[in-house]
């Protein structure tokens, strides 16, 4: 069912919290073209699809800085200790 009719958006919601919605609507087939439920929910399209495809929000990714993941910083974490502890 794509909605025709005027559709607001509550004021009080975050981006985050429209692309949530957006990704709900489209899956419960409210909308049948991505394009037009990132427009009713007043979202980038890139963004609708790539959270579509599975992708995290980028806060969960560490943000824009992040430059290792979790399992990586652990990672180097242990190997600096081995190295430090053989005293290299």
């Amino acid at each position: 069912m794509d909605r025709n009719s005027t559709f607001e958006i509550p004021p009080n919601l975050s981006q985050e919290e429209r692309v949530c919605r957006a990704v709900e609507a489209f899956r419960h087939g409210e909308f049948k073209v991505m394009t037009k439920a990132a427009r009713s929910w007043q979202v980038p399209y890139d963004t609708l699809r790539s959270r579509l495809k599975g992708a995290a929000p980028r806060a969960q990714n560490g943000g824009h800085s992040a430059k290792m993941t979790a399992a990586q910083e652990i990672t180097l974490h242990a190997w600096l200790n081995i190295e430090i502890s053989l005293g290299s």
